[in-house]
C-alpha cells in the first residue's frame, strides 16, 4: 500500500517537473522572440528618429526658401504695380493733343497686371508651403512618438514575463503567446502606417515644392519681359 502510495506521487512529481520544464522552454522561447522583437522595434525606432530629424531639417529649409519665394513675389507686385503707374513719357516733339495709348504701352500694363496676379498666387502658394511645412514636422514627430509608446509597451510585456511556479497553467502559456504575437502585430502595423504617413508628406511637400517653383519661375519670365519691353519703349523713344 505504501509502495503505491509511493510510487503514484513519484509519478505527480514527475508530471509536474514535465510541465514546469516544459513551460519553462515555452517561456524562454517567448521571451526570445520578444527580445527579437524589442530589438528590431528599437532600431526602427532610431531609424524613424533619424527620419523624423531629416523631415524636421527639410521642412525648415523649405519653409525658410518659401518665405524667399514670398519676399521675391512681394518685390515683382510692388514693381509691377509701379510699371503700370508709370507709363512712357511722350516724345518732346509730340502733339499736346491727348493721344489714346499705344498698343505698346497697353501691351505692357497687361504684361505688368499678369505679373501682379501671378506675384499675388506665389505668394499665397508660399504662404500655404510654410503651413504645410509645419505641418508635416508635427505629423512626423507624432507619428515617432506613437512608435515609441509601443516599443516602451514591449519592454514592459518582456519584463513582467516571469519563471513560472507549480500553479502555472497551459491557459496562462497560451495568453504568453498571444500578448506577445499582440505586441509584435500592433508594433508591425504602426510601423507599416509610420512609413505609409512619411512617404505620402514627402509626396505632398515635393508637389508642394514643384507648384511653388512653377509660380516664382513664371514671375521671372514675366519680370524679364517686361523688362525688355521698357528697354525696347526707352530706345524706341531716343
Amino acid at each position: 500500500m505504501v509502495a503505491s502510495w509511493e510510487a503514484r506521487l513519484q509519478s505527480e512529481v514527475a508530471s509536474w517537473e514535465a510541465k514546469v520544464s516544459s513551460l519553462e522552454a515555452a517561456l524562454t522561447e517567448a521571451r526570445s522572440a520578444a527580445a527579437d522583437s524589442a530589438a528590431q522595434a528599437k532600431a526602427c525606432a532610431e531609424a524613424a528618429d533619424v527620419r523624423v530629424a531629416a523631415a524636421e531639417a527639410e521642412g525648415r529649409k523649405f519653409a525658410e526658401e518659401a518665405r524667399e519665394w514670398r519676399r521675391q513675389a512681394e518685390r515683382a507686385i510692388v514693381e509691377a504695380k509701379a510699371a503700370r503707374a508709370c507709363p512712357p513719357s511722350p516724345s518732346p516733339s509730340a502733339s499736346s493733343t491727348p493721344l489714346p495709348p499705344s498698343p505698346s504701352v497697353v501691351s505692357s500694363e497687361k504684361r505688368a497686371a499678369a505679373a501682379e496676379v501671378a506675384a499675388a498666387e506665389a505668394a499665397a502658394a508660399a504662404a500655404e508651403a510654410m503651413k504645410r511645412a509645419d505641418t508635416w514636422q508635427a505629423e512626423g514627430a507624432c507619428v515617432a512618438e506613437r512608435l515609441h509608446e509601443q516599443l516602451g509597451a514591449l519592454a514592459l510585456a518582456l519584463e513582467g514575463m516571469q519563471v513560472p511556479d507549480m500553479a502555472f497553467s497551459g491557459v496562462a502559456e497560451s495568453e504568453c503567446r498571444r500578448a506577445v504575437t499582440s505586441a509584435e502585430g500592433r508594433l508591425q502595423l504602426e510601423q507599416q502606417r509610420y512609413m505609409q504617413q512619411i512617404e505620402r508628406l514627402e509626396f505632398e511637400n515635393e508637389e508642394l515644392r514643384r507648384a511653388t517653383r512653377a509660380k516664382s519661375d513664371k514671375i521671372n519670365a514675366l519680370k524679364q519681359q517686361l523688362t525688355e519691353r521698357s528697354n525696347t519703349e526707352r530706345s524706341n523713344q531716343q
